[in-house]
């Protein structure tokens, strides 16, 4: 009776053992998907970032070249105000 109760408990250690194994492969499987999606998340945010900073950068840009625009216009509108009255004044 004593040989059997020592198998018995030798074989409820094995399989804790065992279980205890496999719960260390199961924890570092999953630290090293975290450690993953981390490095994800954080190309991410840096991509997310850069996009940013492209935007600002873009939508300035953009409001240099729109008052390049309203400029050119304005020049333009002179000019020719300025022709028609040399026209004016060539007449008489």
């Amino acid at each position: 009776m004593a040989e059997e109760e020592k198998i018995r408990l030798l074989d409820k250690i094995k399989n804790k053992e065992d279980e205890e194994e496999k719960s260390r492969i199961e924890q570092a499987e999953l630290l090293n998907k975290l450690k993953s999606i981390e490095k994800k998340v954080i190309k991410g945010s840096k991509a997310i970032e850069k996009a940013e900073i492209q935007e600002a950068q873009l939508k300035k840009t953009m409001d240099v070249l729109h008052k390049q625009r309203e400029k050119e216009h304005k020049l333009k509108k002179e000019l020719e105000y300025k022709e028609e009255k040399n026209m004016l004044l060539e007449k008489k």
